[in-house]
């Protein structure tokens, strides 16, 4: 359940959503694929400062970056097949961030 981005689409759309919706979110990642495309409403976000201590201080601030489920799908969906690609190739050195060892 997180914050929605510069699209207002909620993350439970897509959790919740009819097959029919499904079926239309995957041909339009389908197509980010295949065409190395991704549509600029993608790449749109909200930067929200969030104090992490004294909010008086200017440097104890942080971004938030809200980004579009839809992209957020996306970059998931490219982060398994990426995952499974170097593992199933053996083109992890054990000493990378993220490795079983």
């Amino acid at each position: 359940s997180s914050s929605s981005g510069y699209d207002g689409l909620k993350s439970e759309i897509i959790k919740t959503g009819t097959r029919e919706l499904c079926i239309l979110l995957m041909h339009v990642i389908n197509i980010c694929l295949t065409s190395g495309i991704v549509p600029f409403e993608f790449k749109l976000a909200i930067i929200t400062p969030v104090y992490k201590r004294d909010a008086s201080i200017p440097s104890s601030y942080r971004p938030i970056t809200l980004t579009s489920c839809l992209c957020k799908t996306l970059e998931w969906m490219v982060n398994g097949r990426l995952v499974f690609y170097l593992e199933r190739d053996d083109l992890l050195a054990p000493s990378q961030s993220g490795t079983q060892s």
